[in-house]
């Protein structure tokens, strides 16, 4: 495999995120979000998640792995304040006839408290569109005082009277210490 540019940077290659893969994405604005589908592809286990609908509001449409609740060892990632991590998310399109948002495709990492209360919701990083091939995105950040774990959440913004259809199969996130690589 080719590693992007961070030569300096220590590589743990080391995914702290546990399987299954868990989606706790909820309904936004009149815009229903359902899971259609589910197994492993090339190695990783994967969920296919549906929006569709007309938005009745602004809202964000947000996959994130990792029930925001309690710190659970079994379905949560722990993190150590001060050190850098990445999460990063394998994601493509499934299906036909995909009526995306307007806005853009963006990831963050999200950092929580032991009680899933929300420490740090991270810098937005823009990802591209997703197309019927397999891609990949990434955010990296310093762990704030206080959380516990983290996990990444990608997601699209959309404007109140936007109609959507689309499936996005998105595949168990990775969650590295140190600066990670993009990788499958």
């Amino acid at each position: 495999e080719l590693d992007i540019g961070f030569a300096a940077a220590v590589q743990t290659r080391t995914n702290l995120m546990p399987v299954p893969l868990v989606n706790n994405g909820t309904t936004v604005a009149g815009i229903v979000m359902s899971n259609v589908g589910s197994g492993t592809e090339f190695g990783q286990p994967y969920v296919d998640v549906r929006w569709q609908g007309t938005a009745t509001a602004a809202g964000t449409l947000a996959f994130r792995q990792g029930a925001a609740a309690s710190y659970n060892p079994a379905v949560h990632a722990a993190v150590t304040p001060g050190l850098t991590y990445t999460v990063s998310c394998g994601y493509r399109l499934v299906g036909v006839g995909n009526i995306l948002p307007a806005s853009q495709f963006t990831i963050r990492m999200i950092q929580r408290a032991s009680n899933g209360a929300g420490v740090n919701f991270g810098l937005l990083f823009n990802l591209p569109a997703p197309t019927g091939f397999l891609q990949r995105g990434a955010a990296s950040e310093a762990i704030s005082a206080g959380a516990v774990y983290a996990h990444a959440q990608v997601a699209y913004q959309v404007a109140a009277g936007e109609t959507v259809d689309f499936t996005i199969r998105f595949y168990a996130n990775n969650l590295e210490e140190g600066i990670g690589n993009i990788r499958p």
